[in-house]
């Protein structure tokens, strides 16, 4: 049960670190994985 109460953090935290970080690499993963 926790594990989908965090996810959504987590992934809102990953995609603030990729736009952060703004690197190519992560943006063709981000791609990927949507």
């Amino acid at each position: 049960m926790l594990k989908y109460h965090f996810l959504p953090v987590i992934m809102y935290l990953f995609g603030f670190v990729i736009n952060k970080i703004n690197n190519p690499i992560f943006i063709c993963i981000k791609t990927i994985l949507h």
